[in-house]
């Protein structure tokens, strides 16, 4: 019986032994495929880099033409509404009052008669085309 303990024994340390050195070449491996991916991270940010660079240098420049394009936007709006404001000065408003016997504004009067001249030469052109 102890010759059985011992040679169980024996078996045991050898098995031991084996799976200390199996884990012994698992873990250079593992620690081999850990460096290998480090090396893989390095040269993926050295390429990164200069790319998010490049990205930034653009972000920055497209926020410098949408802000020229905002500006020139305002700049527009701006002229937009001055010419408005300049010609409702001219165009009369609804419900203004007119001084009796004459016009507030002399380029209303101005515009209804070129529309009443336009609108009598067309009715004396339709009239001549159907009498000939």
């Amino acid at each position: 019986m102890v010759l059985l303990t011992d040679i169980l024994i024996a078996l045991l340390l050898v098995a031991v032994i084996l799976l200390v050195i199996y884990l012994i070449f698992f873990l250079k491996r593992a620690l081999q495929s850990i460096e290998n991916l480090e090396e893989d991270v390095h040269q993926l940010s050295l390429k990164t880099y200069p790319i998010l660079d490049d990205l930034n240098d653009s972000i920055r420049k497209m926020n410098e033409i949408a802000d020229q394009a905002q500006e020139n936007i305002n700049d527009v709006n701006e002229a937009f509404n001055s010419v408005k404001s300049i010609i409702q000065k001219f165009i009369p408003q609804k419900g203004s009052s007119e001084r009796e016997g004459e016009s507030k504004n002399h380029i209303y009067d101005l515009i209804k008669n070129i529309q009443a001249v336009s609108k009598g030469v067309s009715a004396f052109w339709k009239s001549y085309k159907t009498n000939n």
